[in-house]
């Protein structure tokens, strides 16, 4: 291992991303030679020659947004790979610890920020190679009272993704990855989609050589797609909207992950939008009907039309942390497919990866005795 010198705040709890340690060949351990001798071969070769997380010839990113489903993904990728990242947190820094096993000892710095506080923005993105933002909310945070919404999905996906674009540049930060939504369209009868869209405008104006993502509904082990209907048919049914016929082409968010550090790799891809899709295109009742298959489920297909779905979306709006919203109803009426010629997954050297293939693994969950009827005799 390394001997490692980071210079920590006066709180002894955070670091700034200009002070994470540059990586070399580790030969000292604790600050006593290490005595190559007494080493293996395999030892002696891994010591010499680095690889993965220990190898420390990589960037440093700032990832906003790192705690949510997609973010825990490209953490990974970029610490397994011997990178440093900053993780930009509001509240306990307990909610983002799990983020810190990702890479090698001392490459992760925890810094507490504020959307609107523009000089903590600042104290994250100094000295990183690259901001990558995947703020995002999914549901208007609504205060006690009803009329009161602390963030609208216009302060989140277009002025917080703004301030970072602008911070960042002030910061002569080189390089900026904002994330959205296949969905985004400027007219879009979903108001979130719309956001998105202003989002991505906002971005472009603040930092020009920013790359947008677009990846679809994603799908993996938290996901708000197979998992969302799983956890549906403990109440009765998995709703879909106007007979679940829009059609979507799911991607695997490890993925897109996978994708994004790809992009963070290579500098010569400056002010490029990117639209990440699989390669199959279901419905969302065929989608509802192969949670029942793979599940071992005899549930039911509840068909709602969008005005009884909304009406449905708003009164969970009611509740914290809401299940379900009108927009949301609205989203799952319209056709989320990959229309343009923009680059993709494969542009990237990833391999887009079946639904099939890596759904059943995290689906097993919903089924009546889990994996214990899968395997015979383990019990």
């Amino acid at each position: 291992m390394l001997f490692l010198s980071m210079k920590m705040s006066l709180e002894g709890r955070s670091f700034a991303a200009s002070q994470l340690p540059v990586r070399g060949r580790p030969s000292v351990i604790l600050g006593t030679r290490l005595n190559m001798s007494v080493l293996s071969p395999v030892a002696k070769a891994a010591l010499r020659h680095p690889v993965g997380r220990v190898r420390g010839n990589g960037i440093t990113a700032t990832v906003f947004g790192a705690t949510g489903f997609l973010g825990r993904y490209v953490c990974a990728h970029l610490g397994i790979n011997g990178n440093g990242y900053v993780v930009p947190y509001r509240g306990d820094d307990l909610e983002v610890a799990h983020l810190r096993v990702s890479a090698d000892l001392g490459n992760v710095a925890q810094q507490p920020f504020h959307p609107r506080d523009r000089d903590s923005i600042f104290e994250a993105v100094e000295g990183s190679d690259i901001v990558i933002n995947l703020v995002g909310k999914h549901y208007q945070t609504k205060h006690m009272l009803p009329w009161w919404i602390n963030y609208t999905y216009d302060d989140v996906h277009v002025d917080v993704a703004r301030t970072i674009a602008e911070v960042a540049k002030e910061a002569s930060v080189p390089r900026m990855v904002h994330v959205s939504s296949l969905l985004a369209q400027p007219n879009s009868p979903s108001e979130w989609a719309a956001s998105k869209f202003r989002g991505e405008v906002a971005v472009r104006k603040a930092f020009p050589e920013a790359n947008i993502v677009r990846p679809s509904n994603m799908f993996g082990p938290e996901d708000r797609l197979l998992v969302w209907m799983g956890n549906r048919l403990s109440y009765g049914g998995i709703p879909v909207v106007d007979n679940g016929d829009a059609v979507i082409q799911p991607v695997f968010v490890n993925d897109v992950a996978k994708a994004i550090y790809h992009i963070t790799q290579d500098e010569t891809i400056q002010g490029k939008t990117f639209e990440f899709v699989g390669d199959e295109e279901f419905t969302y009742k065929e989608l509802a009907d192969y949670v029942f298959d793979i599940t071992k489920q005899n549930s039911r297909l509840v068909n709602l039309p969008l005005p009884v779905a909304q009406a449905i979306g708003y009164f969970c709006e009611q509740f914290p942390d809401p299940k379900f919203t009108r927009d949301w109803a609205t989203r799952l009426s319209l056709n989320e497919i990959k229309t343009s010629d923009l680059p993709g997954l494969r542009e990237l050297d990833v391999e887009p990866t079946k639904l099939e293939k890596e759904a059943p693994n995290y689906m097993i969950k919903f089924n009546p005795g889990g994996h214990f009827q899968e395997v015979s005799g383990y019990h």
